[in-house]
């Protein structure tokens, strides 16, 4: 057996021997022992392991081995499987899950550079009112004026949008990812393994500039970590024995095998038809619980639809395990005359002539990685894994590139639902067998009918009595057999019937397939069936209390997923450090693209953290949100934010969408205000400028009728004049027309003041009225009578103009 290796080594004293030898030693220390996985498989899959039930249609064991015809029971044991149907059940439940995923960044930095951005934030808009301030004082400044919020508010507002750069990019690179590898389709196949194996692992590299990521099945890996390790990321060892086809091999590892020493023999030995007849082939029997290495003499396909490896494939046993690396951390002196520390590796010769000096030396975890072709046969890519993911933080915290989580209750494994359930799978196929064996051994009633009864006639024996018993109803007697008296007192008739048994074990089998559901938590509620006389409050407790058993299995999964996402925020530093360019379609079904530049600039130095936030609780969120949105379509809601609420699946971007839909429902509503309040003071503005004609017109018109009113006067003062004394009173007519004159000039005058203080007044009442519709009409009817009436006094005005010509054309004629 291969030993263990040194790890503290000097890098060049790491040679191919010491490579060879760490594979061959933890190829046997990690070589997997889960053969015992493939029973369960098949019970997930709705199969049947003959073997399991060896004993109860056996009972007899050894003793019979050689006798079949005591082996041969009148019922057959058949697979009636229980377990697929729960196993659905909680697949579906998973695809249900919403899958929330969000990046942050948990750099030291973090604190100040929120503060620096706010800052710059704060300053951006103080500017602003800096300029609205001096535009108000008439002071031209060249800038436009913009409306700024209160500073508490904008503060406020800054720090619910704020996020980092850095986590904006990985969330861009996470979102790519996820779309690009398909995530969220293989963490169902991982969450399959899961609930069958209670174990899930996975494997992820960079290929070129590529991402790739592969979820392994569990009976084909093994490693070595303590037991305080969670994740097979942080074992001391993993490995993972696979099969490929001889194209396949290639097209995966050709680059590796290139640089291997061994690719002549590699390849050769790929060539060699009968490569599979050597000693290092081997069948791997799933009917064992514990791994069988046999010659492979005759590749076939067996008989449960299983099948062993054929001759033209190959094993590639993929290791990652855990070695020590040397660093030395010297001092340099920068162009600024500061001193910087920073780490070199161990062949880095210092130069002391440009101010480098040696501070100290350590050493430091680094993870290997490398191949062994059909048990290490052959080796190639033996290497330190260039994807190291240590922290800034914290340089010695490696990851393996094989992960993986094992459901675990103190430092035991812990049994998975399937486990859980194969000894009710067990029982109600023995169960279901009984009750095949019962049908069969069930006759009835049975008639005992004494042969010599039978007639004797030429052609007639048992069957042909029995015909006609059948047929007719009648069975013929031979009467004249001397014994038939005596035989007809042997008839009798014995109740067979095992009616009672069956019926007691048609509800055995309820009571074993309810039990199967309850240890799972897969309450009929759960499962949809629903009585009539359950109430809506009494069926959602039930369901909440059902989903509580299996949350357990849920919340530890998604914890992996955390780990594997954060892996691959890692990883993608080296596989884009080149940049990437690529469209992918986001979580909204909208395609979105990915713009990043060579070396990803501050991304690259960045400490990320995901949460994954798929929780029990967040879909019965959605679930509310889903029946509300019914209401609000009763209530005629725009379509749009319907189709958002049905459409997310993220309760919380939900919430964000949905206020951001508000936020511009009110923004378009606060527009609709403002320009309705401009639109009333234009029509109000129109109504002032046409009662200020209106008020002009009237104006012009009293200072009309006041003119014809004095030109009617002097008319008669003249006529008066013209005549001297005609009133023979003593006194001039032209003094009393004078002085009749100057008294109705002074009370035309204080008439016409006070009409336009009237005026006036009602001219400062309209501007200060709010102007609505009705009033309107009302003031029209007004304006309308006045205007009767000026022209009724315009008219008689007229009238006493027209007769005082007519008396003026009289005196002249005299």
């Amino acid at each position: 057996m291969a030993q263990a290796q040194r790890q503290k080594l000097a890098f060049k004293d790491k040679d191919a021997a010491w490579k060879i030898a760490n594979l061959d030693y933890y190829y046997d220390r990690c070589r997997p022992y889960n053969t015992y996985f493939a029973s369960l498989y098949k019970a997930a899959n709705g199969e049947m392991d003959i073997s399991d039930y060896n004993y109860f249609t056996n009972p007899l064991g050894a003793a019979v081995a050689n006798r079949p015809e005591l082996q041969s029971y009148p019922a057959k044991i058949r697979n009636v499987p229980i377990i697929p149907d729960i196993f659905n059940k909680l697949i579906g439940e998973k695809r249900d899950r919403p899958f929330i995923k969000q990046v942050m960044v948990t750099n030291p930095d973090i604190v100040n550079k929120k503060r620096f951005e706010e800052t710059q934030f704060l300053k951006q808009n103080l500017n602003q009112i800096y300029i609205n301030t001096l535009e108000e004082l008439g002071i031209d400044t060249g800038q436009e004026a913009k409306p700024v919020a209160p500073l508490d508010q904008i503060m406020q507002q800054f720090s619910d949008n704020w996020s980092d750069s850095r986590a904006i990019t990985g969330q861009e690179i996470l979102n790519f990812i996820s779309d690009n590898l398909d995530l969220p389709e293989k963490f169902i196949d991982g969450f399959k393994h899961w609930v069958i194996t209670g174990c899930v692992y996975s494997i992820k590299d960079v290929v070129g500039e590529d991402v790739v990521y592969e979820i392994i099945d569990p009976q084909f890996v093994g490693f070595i970590k303590d037991d305080s390790c969670k994740y097979i990321e942080d074992a001391e060892a993993a490995m993972v024995i696979r099969r490929f086809t001889r194209a396949g091999f290639m097209d995966r590892y050709s680059e590796m095998i290139l640089q291997s020493d061994d690719y002549d023999d590699i390849i050769g030995y790929l060539d060699n038809p009968n490569k599979g007849t050597t000693d290092r082939a081997y069948v791997y029997d799933t009917n064992s619980f514990s791994n069988s290495y046999t010659v492979n003499e005759n590749y076939r396909y067996t008989r449960d639809g299983n099948f062993t490896w054929l001759g033209d494939t190959v094993e590639v046993g993929y290791i990652n395990w855990t070695s020590e690396e040397q660093v030395k951390v010297i001092s340099v002196t920068n162009e600024l005359g500061e001193i910087n520390e920073i780490e070199v590796g161990e062949d880095y010769v210092i130069n002391k002539e440009l101010g480098e000096a040696l501070i100290t030396t350590y050493w430091r975890t680094q993870k290997w990685e490398g191949y062994t072709v059909d048990k290490n046969k052959f080796y190639f890519g033996i290497r330190p894994i260039p994807v190291q993911r240590n922290l800034i933080n914290r340089k010695s915290s490696g990851k393996n590139l094989i992960n993986g989580r094992i459901k675990t209750l103190g430092n035991r494994k812990q049994i998975s639902p399937v486990e859980l359930l194969m000894p009710f799978q067990h029982l109600y196929n023995i169960t279901f067998y009984k009750l095949m064996n019962t049908f069969a051994k069930n006759k009835e009633k049975l008639l005992i009918m004494p042969i010599g009864l039978l007639p004797k006639h030429k052609g007639w024996d048992m069957y042909t009595s029995m015909y006609h018993a059948e047929a007719t109803g009648i069975f013929w007697l031979d009467e004249s057999n001397p014994s038939s008296q005596a035989a007809l007192n042997a008839i009798k008739s014995v109740d067979m019937s095992l009616g009672n048994i069956i019926a007691e074990t048609l509800s055995l089998l309820r009571e074993i397939k309810a039990g199967a559901n309850d240890i799972v938590g897969m309450s009929p509620q759960r499962k949809g069936q629903v009585g009539n006389r359950d109430g809506a409050n009494t069926t959602m407790i039930a369901q909440a209390q059902s989903y509580q058993i299996s949350e357990d299995m849920f919340a530890e999964y998604e914890k992996f997923q955390e780990i594997e996402l954060n892996a691959f925020l890692d990883i993608s530093k080296v596989a884009f450090i080149n940049g990437k360019k690529a469209s992918y379609i986001n979580s909204e079904g909208r395609m979105a693209l990915l713009n990043l530049e060579v070396g990803l600039g501050d991304f690259a130095y960045a400490d990320l953290g995901v949460r994954v936030k798929s929780s029990s609780a967040e879909k019965r969120k959605m679930e509310k949100m889903e029946a509300y949105a019914e209401t609000l379509a009763s209530q005629k809601t725009q379509a749009s934010t319907l189709a958002t609420i049905i459409q997310t699946d993220n309760f919380q971007e939900l919430v964000n969408k949905l206020t951001n839909i508000e936020a511009k429902e009110a923004e378009m509503q606060q527009a609709n205000v403002q320009a309705q309040q401009a639109h009333e003071k234009e029509l109000a503005d129109k109504v002032d400028a046409r009662e200020q004609a209106k008020l002009s017109l009237e104006y012009y018109k009293v200072d009309s009728n006041n003119d014809a009113k004095k030109e009617v006067e002097l008319i008669k003062a003249d006529t008066a004049m013209m005549g001297m004394d005609l009133n023979k009173n003593g006194v001039a007519d032209s003094i009393e027309i004078t002085n009749q004159s100057l008294a109705r000039d002074k009370q035309f005058f204080e008439q016409s003041m006070a009409e336009r203080k009237i005026l006036m007044d009602n001219d400062k009442q309209v501007h200060t009225k709010n102007v609505e519709h009705r009033k309107l009409k009302l003031e029209e009817e007004k304006i309308k009578q006045g205007k009767d009436k000026l022209d009724m006094e315009k008219y008689k005005v007229d009238t006493q103009y027209k007769i005082a010509k007519e008396n003026k054309g009289k005196f002249d004629k005299k």
